[in-house]
């Protein structure tokens, strides 16, 4: 099968349905995370991602000539080479809405255009190595550092990684409110504490679930090990 030739370390990006400007915007705020040469025709780019592998794709919304359901469908099928890859949307600040629908439908972030300067680089960042969740409901404690909120409230994961978890929760934060956690794992004596940031919030009427995306920033005392371990036990 055919793959992006890479170095130790490096990741690629693959972007779909981005005109020529765009595509060079998308270059410059990712260096030097490595851009495919490419051109905006999403039909083309969706039979390379077929046969390539990347670490993420930056795709235009909406797309020309190819329903983005069908897109998104194909990149994460199971013999898909890109089925792992992290998804950013991007569009118009008044495309937001109808984009986010597809977030957790195949997507995984949003970016305005409008913000694609200094907002595109951290939200690939984040899905180039998210990590496998896994699907389960473990307690949380979460304390929010920042004035104006409920503290501490508990809530449940609905799946959880080595790199975040998505939480079902009945508060709703801004995108980069600063958390400290404490997951309460199965067969585990102390809980695994540590530090967080909100990424974005499940909206109620697109999931079934109000909550929280929230990534990990660190772990107290061996945390990340105990989280591995218990993400990676026989039978996950």
């Amino acid at each position: 099968m055919a793959s992006v030739p890479v170095e130790v370390g490096e990741r690629w990006v693959l972007p779909v349905g981005l005109e020529s400007r765009t595509r060079g915007l998308v270059r410059q705020a990712l260096a030097p995370i490595r851009v495919v040469e490419n051109d905006d025709d999403a039909a083309r780019t969706l039979d390379l991602a077929a046969r390539v592998r990347v670490d993420g794709l930056v795709v235009g919304f909406p797309l020309a000539g190819v329903a983005i359901e069908e897109f998104l469908d194909a990149v994460r099928r199971l013999d898909s080479p890109c089925r792992r890859a992290g998804v950013v949307l991007i569009a118009p600040e008044r495309f937001r809405g109808h984009a986010e629908d597809h977030i957790s439908r195949g997507a995984n972030r949003f970016v305005a255009l409008e913000e694609l300067e200094h907002g595109l680089r951290p939200a690939v960042e984040r899905v180039v190595g998210v990590a496998r969740r896994l699907a389960t409901s473990v307690p949380v404690r979460v304390e929010v550092l920042a004035t104006g909120f409920a503290r501490r409230v508990f809530c449940q994961t609905v799946n959880l990684s080595a790199s975040g978890m998505l939480l079902r929760a009945q508060h709703s934060y801004p995108a980069g409110t600063a958390l400290r956690f404490e997951l309460l794992l199965p067969g585990s004596v102390a809980p695994v504490r540590g530090s967080a940031h909100v990424v974005r919030a499940a909206v109620q009427r697109r999931e079934p679930y109000p909550g929280l995306g929230v990534s990990f920033a660190g772990f107290d005392h061996g945390g990340a090990a105990r989280l591995a371990e218990f993400l990676h036990r026989p039978g996950r």
